[in-house]
């Protein structure tokens, strides 16, 4: 039986270890697929819940311009909420949070294989949407509040079971 070279070995160990990055790769693929879609379908739904809070805030001022800021609450739709500029900076601030941990975790996420620690700023993600429904339980319910809660509920177990599955495959 004819001995392998050092070149020989050198090939069949690159070979190997290229085979083994490539498995482990497919092995996290699902995963990782699940979790672009999953902060993507967030991003999503945070944008949802954004637009009807500012349009519930100031519907005027929406209405003219749906990308400005709105920098004060006016109306009767925003009083009878009990929507005040004061809780929109804080549904505001906490949404800003959201978005600002989503890129941060898709970033990580692109890198994302299989064993892979979950990125750290998911967890960010999670506290800025429970902050998002903590100040809009403070407000009177009607359609759109219940539509807003629904949602951000749906965010929440989007994202645990997000964090669960990056954790299971660990």
């Amino acid at each position: 039986m004819k001995r392998l070279t050092p070149i020989s070995w050198m090939l069949i160990t690159g070979m190997i270890a290229a085979l083994l990055i490539a498995f482990v790769s497919c092995a996290s693929l699902p995963v990782k697929e699940r979790a672009v879609r999953t902060l993507s379908t967030a991003e999503s739904l945070l944008g949802q819940v954004q637009d009807t809070e500012r349009r519930l805030c100031n519907a005027p001022a929406y209405a003219a311009a749906p990308q400005a800021p709105i920098t004060e609450c006016v109306g009767p739709l925003a009083e009878g909420l009990l929507l005040t500029t004061t809780r929109h900076q804080r549904i505001a601030t906490a949404l800003s949070r959201a978005f600002d941990a989503q890129i941060k975790a898709s970033v990580v996420l692109r890198a994302w294989r299989a064993g892979d620690p979950v990125p750290a700023s998911l967890p960010d993600m999670f506290a800025a949407v429970i902050d998002v429904a903590g100040v809009v339980k403070e407000l009177s319910p009607n359609s759109d509040i219940t539509k807003i809660i629904e949602t951000l509920i749906q965010v929440r177990s989007d994202l645990e079971a997000l964090d669960a599955a990056l954790k299971g495959a660990q």
